[in-house]
């Protein structure tokens, strides 16, 4: 599940689990803590080469599987890295 549309259009169910207040939604502000194990090295090299540990940077989209969120940044453009680098410093509200 793609979430990249406006605040009141994730108030719904997925997967069982209510939607409302769990994710951060575009616009979100999110502190890079470093990287950590991944099943992905090609994330892990995008997030080392392209972020600075302690900044907070703006989420565009994050894309919800079964086993870890996606996330594109405002300011990386289209490169995805996992939500679990970061910590979320603001939710965003609708």
């Amino acid at each position: 599940m793609i979430l990249d549309k406006p605040q009141s259009e994730y108030d719904q169910r997925y997967n069982g689990q209510l939607l409302n207040g769990k994710w951060p939604r575009p616009g979100s502000k999110l502190r890079y803590k470093g990287t950590r194990v991944f099943w992905f090295t090609n994330i892990i090299e995008d997030a080392e080469k392209n972020l600075v540990v302690g900044n907070i940077y703006t989420l565009a989209k994050i894309e919800l599987a079964s086993s870890w969120a996606a996330v594109t940044l405002e300011e990386s453009g289209g490169v995805v890295y996992s939500l679990s680098f970061f910590e979320i410093v603001e939710k965003a509200t609708p």
